[in-house]
């Protein structure tokens, strides 16, 4: 059986690999102290847990995971937290100096230091594997300037290292809402991470902050301890487990890394796929039916009648809906293809084609449901696929059940489902860094940061063009039959004229420095409009 190393940098990633690793070890009957409690290991799958979970002991085991950061803070709360008892001795890896946030910082100078002593503890955790794992997923932020240039460095390593593995990123895009001078970072972090490592390829499922939390508000789900970000956490721990499902239980039909790899990543370029799961959490608005209720059940799954009062309906999850351990295939595809389920927020878009697709069901699940709970949810969202594009879904099918443990105690359901689409959407995002990133460089922002650690302005041009690679060849798949935006429909009423680029910027001791008082203008330039972003450009622009 092949083994999964986990590989959690940054802040953030942390943050998600710890989420993840507390959900792993339930679904698999794991203790606190490491010891398997059987009663709680899965039903037909005894040897389940050895593909993420190493043996140190008799019936004890440790995580197959690295955590890295390069503040030692970060490390000793994972070290002193639930997950110590779980890490092989030197697991946990901080650095001796801070990246500031910059991307050169953590990958010419951090990645370095850290690199053997990180390269050392995958070699432990890879020996019963023989050396050669199925996979490693990285979890990391592409904003911040250890989860960017770590994790490049890392992947780089890794991938000399073990060529055959394959490597899956669960990554959080940088935010288009500036907060703060550090905000600014971000943008330059995201751009050099993709220039230096679009050359290999990998799945990256990408995911942002206000997807994932108008998920959690959409849902009414209360924050832990009054802290948004574990539970938005335990909402990408599902997404991390659904990635591993097929590869950890047995199923008619299993996806593994590779085949996710194989589906979903047409070229290098289009490598990004965003991600729904559904159910999430026991009994809290999990996306089921439709808006209309054309199913069963009403509104808020008290009763019968739809939202009219005439015939039979399950309402969309906007409210109490089904008990998970009652849900059907049906309810679990439908609210995965829902717009307010995607986890990208660009992806919360409907008509955008889709270039490639899968969905990996866990617990009992018929074939033949399966394919009409597809075929209903593509006609009710209007599903369309791009030119040239995989015209279906790549379906994996693991028979355990999964577990919930997102926001209260632990509970089982019967059955779940998680989408992953590659779609023309995430060119938005994609589209407006290119265009953010443009105007820093164009006024030097902030770039003595990043040019008195090495960086040269060569790098920058690079991550310029290899922005421009990835948006045109999201518009090479979106065709010529995408209808036009509501505001392109009748030029008349637009004006046609473009929008002044009059950003406020000012000089300080440090340098170039955007007012972020006034970076409303920046934003506003970015095109809103989620349909044009081509030639010529939309009036809205």
């Amino acid at each position: 059986m092949t083994g999964v190393v986990g590989v959690h940098v940054g802040q953030a990633g942390v943050g998600t690999g710890e989420a993840m690793w507390d959900l792993l070890r339930r679904e698999h009957g794991i203790m606190d102290s490491g010891y398997i409690h059987q009663e709680s290991t899965p039903n037909g799958a005894p040897n389940a847990h050895k593909v993420m979970f190493q043996g140190v002991a008799p019936e004890k085991y440790s995580q197959k995971a690295v955590f890295m950061d390069t503040d030692p803070r970060t490390m000793d709360n994972v070290v002193s937290g639930p997950q110590g008892r779980l890490l092989q001795r030197g697991a946990a890896v901080s650095g001796r100096e801070s990246t500031n946030g910059l991307y050169t910082c953590a990958k010419r100078q951090s990645g370095p230091e850290m690199a053997p002593t990180v390269m050392e503890n995958v070699r432990k955790l890879t020996e019963a594997e023989n050396g050669s794992p199925e996979g490693f997923l990285f979890t990391h932020s592409m904003a911040g300037g250890t989860g960017s240039g770590l994790t490049a460095d890392m992947m780089d390593r890794l991938k000399e290292e073990y060529p055959k593995s394959n490597q899956v990123q669960l990554a959080v895009f940088p935010e288009q809402e500036l907060k703060s001078k550090d905000s600014l970072f971000g943008f330059y972090n995201a751009g050099l991470m993709l220039k230096d490592t679009l050359d290999d390829p990998r799945t990256v499922i990408l995911v942002d902050n206000p997807g994932v939390f108008r998920v959690l508000n959409s849902r009414s789900l209360k924050p832990i301890n009054g802290n948004f970000l574990r539970s938005a956490n335990q909402l990408l721990a599902h997404v991390a487990s659904a990635l591993t499902a097929c590869t950890r239980f047995d199923g008619t039909s299993p996806i593994l890394l590779g085949d996710l790899e194989a589906f979903l990543v047409p070229t290098n370029n289009l490598r990004f796929s965003t991600a729904a799961i559904n159910p999430i959490s026991q009994g809290y608005h999990n996306w089921n039916g439709n808006r209309n209720g054309n199913d069963n059940g009403n509104r808020n799954g008290n009763g019968n009648g739809n939202r009219n009062g005439n015939g039979n309906g399950r309402g969309n999850g906007y409210g109490n809906g089904m008990q998970p351990d009652k849900m059907e295939t049906r309810d679990v595809t439908t609210g995965c293809f829902d717009p307010c389920a995607q986890l990208n927020s660009a992806a919360a878009v409907k008509g955008e084609p889709v270039i490639s697709s899968s969905l990996v069901y866990r617990g009992e699940n018929d074939k033949n449901e399966i394919n009409r709970s597809i075929h209903q949810a593509v006609n009710q969202y209007d599903v369309r696929f791009g030119e040239g594009s995989h015209k279906g879904f790549k379906v994996g099918l693991a028979e355990t059940a999964p577990s919930l443990v997102p926001f209260q105690e632990h509970k089982k359901a019967n059955t779940s489902a998680a989408l992953f689409l590659n779609t023309t959407a995430l060119a938005v995002p994609f589209s407006y860094l290119n265009e953010v990133l443009q105007a820093m460089l164009d006024r030097r922002t902030n770039l003595h940061y990043y040019l008195e650690n090495g960086e040269e302005m060569n790098d920058f041009s690079q991550a310029k063009d290899s922005l421009d690679m990835i948006v045109n060849e999201y518009k090479q798949h979106r065709g010529s039959n995408c209808p036009p935006c509501p505001p392109c429909i009748n030029n008349n009423q637009v004006e046609q004229r473009e929008l002044p680029r009059n950003w406020s910027y000012s000089y300080g001791v440090e340098g170039d420095v955007f007012n972020c008082n006034d970076v409303s203008e920046l934003r506003q330039y970015a095109c809103k409009c989620y349909r044009c972003y081509g030639s010529p450009p939309c009036p809205t622009r």
